[in-house]
């Protein structure tokens, strides 16, 4: 490593820390100063600095306190011992220092980073709920250039407020919805039953008479009937590849569909619980006893 410095009228000069640290020269300490010479002809002149150990008393035992753990350095007529232990000091605070620079460095960094990072994921979930509207989709994925990828998924966790007035609903078979445990639990067919009517996600109607209204091919009809499932995605690409539908026709039936396929689930779920009100009075009592805490889950996977 070079530095350039300008000697100063009285002939002196500073010493770069760094250069001193690393040639082991501390304040205070004698030096030896030697003229080098090089080249053919003595052209290449230069100064080398050296540590004068003659000027070092040798070393002996004494009972002072050490001089290593004190922050400036020892007299120079200090002994040997003392000079080595002040350097190893120096050496170790020179670390510690520097790490403790570098964590304070790293540490703004993470926040600056966890802030923006914050501000990415914020506006992907924004993204995510506009492009998931009017559909039946809970995941979307986002890509990047360089194999990076984005996915944002919508949750829903059902949460039972009275289980009491559940089972009251569901009557001899309640048991077979709800898990009776320390906390009652609901089962994923709860789950399914506690979404669809907090979130008004079921349409009255009949799956065969919008089978019907797609197509009129028996056969179609008939394939229909057996692979839509209610699941928007891959119902969208039946009704596109099995009754010839457009995209958007498709995504529309496939909305339809599931909102059916619903309701027709949720009346099978009442009758085999005996029960004899409306399926708006069975909704209402749900929602009085549950409820859906949505969120968005966001993932990021990188290469």
């Amino acid at each position: 490593m070079t530095y350039t410095r300008r000697i100063s009228s009285k002939g002196g000069i500073t010493i770069p820390q760094r250069l001193r640290h690393e040639a082991g020269l501390m304040p205070g300490m004698v030096v030896d100063l030697t003229l080098t010479l090089s080249g053919p002809h003595s052209i290449s002149r230069g100064i080398t600095i050296n540590q004068a150990y003659g000027h070092l008393p040798p070393l002996r035992q004494h009972g002072g306190r050490p001089r290593s753990q004190e922050a400036s350095p020892p007299a120079a007529s200090a002994c040997g011992r003392c000079w080595r232990r002040w350097m190893r000091w120096r050496a170790t605070m020179d670390n510690v220092t520097q790490r403790v620079n570098e964590y304070a460095v790293l540490t703004q960094q993470m926040a600056r980073l966890k802030s923006r990072a914050e501000e990415l994921k914020a506006y992907f979930e924004r993204l995510a709920v506009a492009d998931l509207k009017d559909t039946k989709l809970k995941t979307v994925e986002y890509l990047g250039s360089d194999g990076g990828r984005v996915t944002v998924s919508m949750t829903e966790a059902p949460k039972l407020g009275s289980s009491h007035m559940l089972r009251g609903l569901l009557g001899d078979v309640a048991d077979d919805y709800i898990k009776t445990e320390t906390v009652s639990k609901p089962t994923d067919d709860l789950k399914r039953l506690i979404v669809m009517a907090c979130q008004g996600s079921y349409i009255e109607g009949s799956l065969d008479q919008t089978i019907r209204a797609i197509t009129d091919d028996e056969q179609v009809a008939s394939v229909l009937h057996k692979r839509l499932k209610g699941q928007y995605k891959r119902d969208m690409a039946t009704l596109i590849n099995v009754a010839g539908l457009d995209t958007q026709r498709a995504s529309e039936e496939a909305y339809l569909t599931a909102e059916i396929i619903n309701y027709e689930w949720m009346t099978q779920v009442l009758r085999s619980a005996g029960w004899t009100g409306s399926v708006q009075q069975a909704v209402d009592i749900i929602k009085s006893a549950a409820r859906v805490e949505e969120g968005i889950k966001v993932s990021v996977e990188t290469i």
